[in-house]
């Protein structure tokens, strides 16, 4: 990936037009830290099949377990049906003692009440079932999208060079950064979306600045920003300046993931249950590893 010299601006508000000088440095804490700080590198497009099929060959794995767990399911509830019909046309036809017909009444009810938890089970079982099997689709589809696509690059005639170079960082395989809603407007919640090719949202500028970087969102022209120092602080997107609420750096690098960490809190990106980024200790397990690729 190529560098941007230092003196480079890539922000066109006339708000930012100030030397690059006036960079901020990063805190002696952190600044000790990035002199060995090793960087992430963007996927190829190649790499990035790859780690694609690895995610559907997990995905399969899942879906062919919940297929199997939802076929036992279901051949323990017919064996259940068919108990209780043995057991019910037994009481009809034999004459059997009170105290023997509660006891089978009593087996009946217990066997009917099983079937019921058994078939709410193949009910979740199924919609899981369901859940995965789109996934798959969804994961097969962008899988040969990008075969298609190195294919055609292959002879293409290559194209002209742009002002600038867009980026997704995704998780899991497939899971996303993304902008909630294509908002424009600061203060924005940044995400972590399913992945979705066309999605402007879901593409950043990665500007580099030494040990540092900006991510600046394609459909809103603003960086992505913290709104606080502690665990749980929301991260949404602000106005681009050089202030270090927007600064980042790789962080716990491994292979091709990285953690990414922010320069004014000293915390890393992690997402909550609601699907939404937050700050998160970078030595915890709620930070996440990102990797990232050129579109």
């Amino acid at each position: 990936m190529k560098i941007l010299k230092q003196c480079v601006l890539p922000f066109a508000s006339m708000a930012l037009l100030f030397a690059c000088a006036q960079r901020p440095s990063p805190t002696s804490a952190l600044e000790a830290q990035s002199q060995q700080a090793e960087t992430v590198q963007p996927l190829s497009e190649i790499e990035r099949i790859v780690d694609l099929e690895s995610s559907y060959a997990e995905q399969s794995t899942l879906a062919e377990k919940v297929s199997a767990d939802k076929s036992a399911l279901e051949a323990t509830a017919n064996a259940l049906t068919e108990q209780v019909q043995s057991m019910s046309k037994q009481m009809e036809s034999e004459s059997l003692p009170d105290l023997q017909k509660a006891e089978v009444q009593a087996q009946i009810e217990a066997m009917l009440k099983e079937k019921v938890a058994v078939e709410a089970n193949i009910s979740s079982l199924t919609a899981t079932d369901a859940a995965a099997k789109k996934e798959l689709e969804a994961l097969k589809a962008e899988i040969e999208k990008l075969k298609k696509d190195l294919a055609a690059s292959k002879t293409a005639t290559p194209a002209a060079k742009t002002a600038a170079t867009h980026y997704k960082f995704t998780y899991t395989g497939q899971k996303c950064l993304d902008v909630q809603a294509s908002g424009t407007a600061d203060n924005v919640p940044i995400l972590g979306f399913a992945c979705n090719a066309n999605s402007l949202n879901q593409q950043f500028v990665y500007d580099v600045r030494g040990a540092y970087f900006f991510l600046k969102s394609r459909v809103s022209n603003k960086c992505v920003s913290v709104t606080g120092t502690a665990v749980s602080s929301p991260v949404v997107q602000k106005a681009c300046t050089f202030n270090s609420d927007k600064s980042w750096q790789w962080f716990g690098v491994a292979g091709t993931k990285g953690k990414l960490r922010n320069q004014y809190s000293g915390k890393c990106l992690g997402v909550n249950n609601l699907g939404r980024m937050v700050l998160s200790e970078c030595n915890s397990i709620y930070a996440i590893n990102f990797s990232y690729f050129k579109i």
